[in-house]
């Protein structure tokens, strides 16, 4: 099984893709017919969805390129990042918990 889709609420979707993009995502706008404008992140088949509504208190977590840059650049605009060794939990504009972890590639053996 892999996860394709997740949509989040927020209360303003514009500080929201403003956090997201942040942590490494390029968002478009869309508008299915005439339900709401939202923005939209795909890679590798995942989809991501911010929509304007009521936001919840979802966790979710992401592996970033990076995990010292991409906290020093969440950290320079302001947001609440709390570091560990390991990973990083920061606040998205909603105040959901984002736990941020470095991708680690496997090197090959011979």
């Amino acid at each position: 099984m892999k996860l394709s889709l997740l949509v989040l609420r927020c209360t303003d979707i514009e500080q929201s893709k403003e956090f997201y993009s942040t942590i490494g995502m390029a968002f478009v706008r869309e508008q299915h017919g005439a339900g709401p404008e939202h923005y939209a992140f795909e890679k590798n088949g995942f989809v991501f969805e911010l929509y304007p509504g009521k936001p919840d208190n979802t966790r979710v977590g992401f592996n970033v390129d990076s995990l010292e840059r991409t906290v020093d650049s969440l950290t320079t605009r302001g947001y609440e990042v709390r570091r560990t060794s390991k990973r990083a939990l920061a606040k998205d504009p909603d105040g959901r918990t984002v736990e941020l972890t470095e991708i680690y590639i496997k090197p090959n053996c011979i």
